[in-house]
C-alpha cells in the first residue's frame, strides 16, 4: 500500500522510536508521577486528572454548515529512505525503499479532516486549506494532496522557487533522522495575494499550523485570524514560536469564541523559557489572560497536559494516551490537532456562554467542551499511530476508543 508521508513531530519521533508494536502505557506510570508532583508543586495551580471517557462529537440536528479554515503556509515535500542498518555518519548506506507524498502540519491536519468528511462524521463541514507553494513544483504538490470535492478545498499561492523538501532516514532500529531543507521566502506581493485569497467571510473553526516562509513577518497569523474569525469563532494554533503565538494574540481587533494554544512540551518549554512543561504552559496561560483560553500540551508517548483558563485561575488535568497498535506514527501529532478542531466544529454555532468550559452539560463527557474536544484529538491521534496511512487515521480503532 502506498503512503503518503509527512515529516516527522517530536510526538511520532518519539513513538516511531520505540517500534511499531509500542505500547504506549507502559510509559504512562512513570510519567505521571513526574509529572503530578510538578503540578502540586505549584500552589496557584488547580490541577485534577482526567478519565478518558468521550463522547463521540456529532453536529445538533438542523446545523448548517459549518466551515474549517487550515492554514498550512509551509508546505513540503516529504521524501521517507529507509535502510536496512544503523545510520553511520560518514558511512555510505543504500536505501531499500524510497516513499514520497505531501508534508507539512496544515496539509496533514487537512487530509484528515477530509477523511472524516468522506466518512460522515463531518457532515456539515466545509475544510479548505490555504497554503504556499513553489512554482517550480506546484503541480508535484498537488498531485500528491487528495483530489478536491465539493467540501474539501486548496487555495494556493504560488511563489517563486520550489516547496522544501524534507527527507526522513529511517534506519534498521526504526530511528528517525531528518534533513529539512531551508524555508523559502515570500514577498510583499505574494503576502498580499494570500491575504486576499481568504474567504470573505468568518469561519467557524480557524486551524493555524507550524511555522511560515521568510518575509510574512510574526504578524502574519494574527492578520489572517483578524480577517476570517468572528465572535463564534474557534482558533487553534499549533506552533513552537512565541513570536507567531503573539503575533495572533496581540492582534488588533481580533475577536473569537476561544483561542487554543497546541504544541508540544520541548516547544511550550522554549516559548516561555522554563525548565519545565509544567512551568511553561502556567507563564504561558498568565502572561495571556484573558486572550487564550485553553491550551493542549503533548509530550511524546505519555500524558498530555490540558490547561483552561476558567475565572481566574488556571486549571490543569493530565490526559492519558489509550494503548494502540502503531504502524506508521507519521503526522499522528498532527490527526490530534485534527481531532480537536473536528470535535468543536461538530458542536455546532452560538456564542460563548459564561462559564461555557467549565462542567459536564447535556451531550458533554467528564469535562467541558473545550476538555472534551481535547480528548477526542487524542483519541484521533492514537488512531493516526495505528494507520498505514500518512495524516489519516484508523477508522476502526478509533470507533472502538470512543466505544471503551
Amino acid at each position: 500500500m502506498s503512503k503518503e508521508l509527512v515529516p516527522l513531530g517530536i510526538f511520532e519521533l518519539f513513538l516511531l522510536k520505540h517500534g511499531l508494536m509500542l505500547e504506549i502505557h507502559r510509559f504512562v506510570a512513570l510519567h505521571f508521577v513526574a509529572l503530578a508532583i510538578a503540578i502540586f508543586s505549584h500552589p496557584g495551580a488547580n490541577f485534577a486528572m482526567a478519565t478518558m471517557r468521550v463522547v463521540p462529537p456529532t453536529p445538533p440536528p438542523g446545523t448548517l454548515q459549518t466551515t474549517i479554515l487550515v492554514v498550512g503556509a509551509n508546505p513540503a515535500i516529504q521524501k521517507t529512505l529507509t535502510i536496512p542498518a544503523t545510520l553511520l555518519p560518514g558511512e555510505v548506506h543504500r536505501a531499500t525503499s524510497v516513499q514520497e507524498g505531501v508534508g507539512g502540519k496544515g496539509q496533514n491536519v487537512a487530509i484528515a479532516l477530509r477523511q472524516a468528511i468522506v466518512e460522515g462524521k463531518l457532515s456539515s463541514a466545509e475544510v479548505c486549506l490555504h497554503q504556499f507553494a513553489g512554482k517550480n513544483n506546484v503541480g508535484k504538490l498537488m498531485s500528491l494532496l487528495p483530489t478536491t470535492g465539493s467540501r474539501w478545498k486548496v487555495k494556493t499561492t504560488e511563489i517563486d522557487g520550489a516547496t522544501r523538501t524534507c527527507t526522513t532516514i529511517v534506519d534498521i532500529k526504526g530511528e528517525a533522522t531528518e534533513v529539512i531543507e531551508p524555508t523559502g521566502s515570500v514577498s510583499g506581493g505574494d503576502v498580499k495575494s494570500f491575504l486576499e485569497g481568504l474567504p470573505g467571510r468568518a469561519c467557524d473553526v480557524l486551524i493555524l499550523m507550524g511555522s511560515v516562509p521568510r518575509g510574512t513577518g510574526e504578524g502574519f497569523y494574527g492578520e489572517i485570524a483578524k480577517r476570517v474569525s468572528g465572535e463564534n469563532t474557534t482558533i487553534i494554533i499549533d506552533v513552537g514560536s512565541a513570536d507567531l503565538v503573539k503575533g495572533l494574540l496581540q492582534k488588533e481587533g481580533l475577536t473569537a469564541k476561544f483561542v487554543i494554544l497546541k504544541c508540544n512540551k520541548n516547544e511550550i518549554e522554549k516559548m516561555a523559557n522554563s525548565g519545565g512543561m509544567v512551568d511553561g504552559v502556567l507563564a504561558t496561560m498568565r502572561e495571556w489572560e484573558g486572550k487564550l483560553d485553553a491550551a493542549l500540551i503533548t509530550d511524546g508517548g505519555r500524558e498530555c497536559l490540558f490547561a483552561e483558563q476558567l475565572r481566574g485561575e488556571v486549571k490543569l488535568k493530565t490526559l492519558g494516551i489509550p494503548k494502540v497498535q502503531v504502524k506508521n506514527a507519521i503526522g499522528a501529532g498532527d490527526c490530534v490537532a485534527a481531532g480537536f478542531g473536528w470535535a468543536l466544529a461538530n458542536k455546532g454555532k452560538g456564542k460563548k456562554d459564561e462559564g461555557e468550559g467549565e462542567g459536564e452539560g447535556e451531550g458533554e463527557g467528564e469535562g467541558g467542551i473545550l476538555e472534551d474536544a481535547a480528548k477526542f484529538g487524542i483519541l484521533v491521534g492514537a488512531a493516526g499511530c495505528s494507520s498505514e496511512i500518512c495524516s489519516g487515521y484508523d477508522k476502526e480503532v478509533l470507533e472502538r476508543l470512543l466505544g471503551a
